[in-house]
């Protein structure tokens, strides 16, 4: 206790552990006869060790809040992914089936070969898809069909607005 007050009464020179369990018996059993240095030595050591038990179940605390937080995160995170997952199959299912309809708006149109661009292009959006359905592959597959079997045209030549109704080539290949 002496040491304590010498030293400014600085937090290093108080009785920790079983030194302080046994100070604190004396206390309990002998306080009317300690001198009031020493009560003061002991009471600054129990309150000492009550701030420390206080800074220890705070930072239990907070690690048991950090680590609900983290297990939260790890059972949120994978679960975000997997929707926005399903959500980019449903876009891509979704994606085909207008694929398939413009095919047939298409050949409506007197589009021929742009039917079938569009509907080999959704077959392969439906062969990269995972998980659409058999009616998905099946309009798919009949889009494709209807484009092949509506198609008339055999070549295109661009650029040309009137029929052509002859071609020429030249031997260099340059007219």
């Amino acid at each position: 206790a002496q040491l304590w007050l010498q030293t400014g009464q600085q937090s290093d020179f108080l009785l920790q552990g079983v030194r302080l369990a046994e100070a604190e018996d004396i206390y309990i059993k002998y306080t009317d006869e300690l001198t009031d240095d020493v009560q003061q030595f002991i009471e600054a050591c129990l309150e000492e060790r009550k701030r420390q038990q206080f800074q220890l179940k705070t930072r239990l605390r907070r690690q048991r809040v950090a680590i609900a937080i983290i297990s939260m995160l790890v059972v949120a995170v994978p679960s975000i992914g997997w929707l926005a997952y399903l959500q980019y199959q449903t876009a891509q299912v979704k994606e085909i089936l207008a694929a398939n309809s413009l095919s047939k708006a298409d050949i409506l149109s007197n589009q021929q070969l742009e039917s079938i661009i569009t509907s080999v292009e959704a077959g392969k959006k439906l062969k990269h898809t995972i998980g659409a359905s058999e009616d998905v592959k099946f309009k798919t597959l009949a889009a494709l069909g209807q484009a092949l079997s509506n198609t008339q045209e055999l070549n295109r030549l661009e650029g040309h607005t009137k029929a052509v109704v002859s071609v020429k080539f030249s031997p260099d290949g340059q007219t």
